[in-house]
């Protein structure tokens, strides 16, 4: 489907960070193009926002989400720190 162009993209990333602190608003963002499924905009370190392409692709992110926000805190806050010192 290619790039989404520009202006949507950062008013859908707005309208998904709506209530965030300001300072993770107003954060540097980089576009990090996967595929033709969906597109990632980092915000510094501080966020990320996945927007997906088509209706199916949104659906099975919001399905991974929610196992994701399934997972105990103490359990996401170890592996995620395991998935960074992986990489690191």
């Amino acid at each position: 489907m290619g790039t989404i162009e520009s202006r949507t993209l950062h008013a859908l990333v707005d309208a998904a960070i709506d209530g965030l602190p300001p300072g993770t608003q107003a954060a540097p963002r980089s576009i990090v193009e996967i595929g033709s499924a969906h597109t990632v905009v980092l915000l510094d370190g501080a966020a990320a926002v996945r927007i997906g392409r088509d209706p199916g692709t949104a659906a099975a992110m919001r399905k991974r989400q929610q196992l994701v926000d399934s997972i105990p805190e103490s359990q996401a806050v170890t592996r995620a720190n395991t998935w960074l010192r992986e990489r690191l």
